[in-house]
């Protein structure tokens, strides 16, 4: 999965912090089929498949606003699926071409919540190609689900685990466009496969700034010179007076506790961060106005403890030859197994 956003220069020192926003933090424990990595064929084939999207929305009539055409137990013939004695299913492929549309039947009807387009979500799956019914990926046999965020997947998974429930067992056919496309994906999965993918949705979070507003605000001090501005929810400011001294130690301050869960170290952490190097307000980069980060907490031992909600204050210090002493503003979004 490849992440949009930045691990800032407390994850990755550089020399400057000029063009930290385009990082790519890579979760390898996390790939999946599922999955944009940087050894796929995303980047001409995305294209393709958002474009498809886009036109399918306008003759969907039960798409979501910018999805593509996706059709939920009709009567479209889909590959049987069966499962063994330990609860890992296999496919029994069919001599009918893959629909054209996204195609959704479900298994076993749960009765959660409906997972949303934007969600992350926690499942267990397999994945099979149709026409001949190999399975190329599956987190079955694995000591726990994988969770995922939907906007860095394939359209099929988006476009098709959005609307199911927390507690269905479905079945997805996905035509090419929108899962590898032309490209296909390595050894696995060859150009132009439709594909087939039996999905639990044993969770989903949806991820709402409006937790950063239930915060309530500390009475921290920040050091002096150091001004952090900004209402909780909203993107913060970072200013520096001409007399303020850079840390000497690396400080975590606490500036709004939040009233989510506790972030622990088998947690992925979703955040938004906001930083500058120490003395220069005008060299502020930010996640704000884009999709925010998702780190593991483990790597970023600063938010281990801390409440989903809450807004927290990481102080660098220089290090010689390598990167200036920097003021970060971390919003903490949401939290998920690994």
């Amino acid at each position: 999965m490849r992440v949009r956003g930045v691990l800032p220069l407390i994850m990755r020192v550089t020399k400057s912090l000029a063009g930290l926003l385009a990082l790519s933090f890579v979760l390898s424990a996390c790939a999946g089929p599922g999955e944009q990595t940087s050894g796929d064929s995303q980047s001409g084939q995305q294209s393709e498949a958002q474009s498809a999207s886009q036109s399918g929305a306008q003759s969907g009539e039960d798409a979501f606003s910018g999805g593509p055409t996706v059709d939920r137990d009709t009567d479209v013939k889909l590959p049987e699926i069966t499962f063994d004695d330990e609860g890992k299913p296999s496919m029994k492929p069919l001599k009918e071409s893959a629909p054209k549309n996204i195609t959704v039947k479900t298994l076993t009807k749960g009765d959660g919540a409906e997972v949303l387009p934007d969600d992350i979500v926690t499942v267990n799956y397999a994945g099979f190609l149709w026409d001949d019914g190999k399975e190329f990926d599956s987190s079955y046999g694995s000591d726990k689900p994988v969770s995922f965020s939907l906007n860095n997947l394939i359209q099929g998974w988006k476009w098709g685990l959005a609307g199911t429930h927390v507690g269905d067992t479905v079945e997805i056919a996905i035509p090419s466009e929108f899962g590898y496309g032309s490209q296909g994906s390595g050894d696995r999965i060859p150009p132009d496969s439709p594909l087939v993918f039996v999905v639990e949705v044993q969770g989903a979070l949806t991820i709402d700034p409006a937790v950063l507003k239930e915060a309530t605000p500390t009475e921290q001090a920040l050091p002096s010179g150091l001004e952090i501005g900004g209402e909780l929810g909203e993107q913060p400011t970072i200013e520096f007076a001409a007399s303020s001294k850079p840390p000497k130690k690396r400080e975590t301050l606490v500036l709004a506790e939040g009233t989510g869960t506790v972030v622990t170290d088998s947690d992925m952490v979703v955040v938004h961060s906001s930083g500058a190097p120490w003395g220069e307000s005008a060299g502020t980069e930010s996640t704000w106005g884009q999709d925010p980060e998702h780190l593991d907490a483990s790597q970023l031992p600063e938010l281990l403890g801390r409440r989903v909600g809450s807004r927290v204050v990481i102080l660098i210090p220089s290090k010689k030859d390598e990167a200036p002493a920097a003021a970060f503003v971390i919003d903490i979004l949401g939290s998920y197994p690994k």
